[in-house]
């Protein structure tokens, strides 16, 4: 009798089954290589369905919850973001979308001996997300559907699910690991070229949203102060600096004697 062939539906399940186990190991050695097997895995054109990313999600929220030493967990969160330069783009923002869902679904769970290394895998991923983006040239679907992405999770305007904490997280980080991508790119004329290739406006979309559509002030006036009103962003040329400011600015020049 012939052998009955697993749909590749069953065989990815079984596949991320697998690495929930063993990235919920208490061995370092089994969670390492689990991760070194699921970029592997994830590299390929296997398609996951939104739970199976969420499993696994679970499982490597968990990983970083055991891992104790600062080097260990640097290097984790290392790791665990560089899974987004190696994913297939069949899975790329289901991914990430997982990735955001599970730390919306977590973050009022995180203890506060555990909060900085969380802290430290979101900036991860936030960096590795836009260096994907640059990779593929900021294609404009791609960017499009990272917004969505970021709307619905961490810079969501009004979902109360989504802590605050967790939205001002990404106002700290937002424009430092955008201009750690800037930085990325070689010299200066390179730089500056990779630099008019940002689609700024988009990625500062979701963050204008809060701004407007907040339902608290005080995270309306943090989108603004912390981001919107980066002085980076008026050294980048990406807005214009303000006329009073300018005007100010004016009045301290040197003018000579009269």
């Amino acid at each position: 009798m012939p052998a009955v062939k697993k749909s590749s539906k069953s065989s990815s399940k079984s596949n991320v089954d697998g690495y929930i186990k063993k990235l919920a190991a208490n061995d370092r050695p089994t969670r390492d290589d689990a991760l070194k097997s699921l970029t592997q895995f994830l590299s390929t054109q296997h398609a996951l369905d939104e739970m199976e990313l969420l499993k696994l999600w679970k499982g490597l929220f968990f990983t970083m919850w055991f891992s104790d030493r600062p080097r260990t967990q640097q290097r984790l969160a290392d790791d665990m973001a560089n899974l987004l330069a190696t994913i297939h783009k069949v899975n790329f923002f289901a991914f990430l979308e997982a990735f955001w869902a599970m730390m919306a679904r977590e973050w009022d769970n995180i203890d506060k001996h555990r909060v900085d290394k969380y802290y430290l895998l979101m900036r991860r991923y936030l960096a590795a997300s836009l260096r994907r983006l640059q990779v593929e040239e900021w294609d404009s679907e791609w960017v499009d559907k990272y917004t969505e992405v970021m709307t619905k999770f961490p810079l969501n305007a009004t979902d109360a699910k989504v802590s605050n904490g967790l939205r001002l997280h990404m106002f700290d980080i937002y424009i430092d690991e955008i201009e750690r991508i800037m930085n990325e790119n070689g010299d200066d004329e390179d730089a500056a070229d990779a630099k008019s290739r940002i689609p700024f406006g988009l990625l500062l979309k979701p963050i204008e949203d809060i701004s407007q559509n907040s339902p608290l002030k005080f995270i309306r006036e943090r989108a603004k102060t912390y981001v919107l009103e980066d002085p980076r962003l008026v050294e980048w040329g990406v807005v214009e600096k303000d006329a009073e400011e300018a005007d100010e600015e004016s009045e301290d020049e040197w003018g000579g004697f009269d």
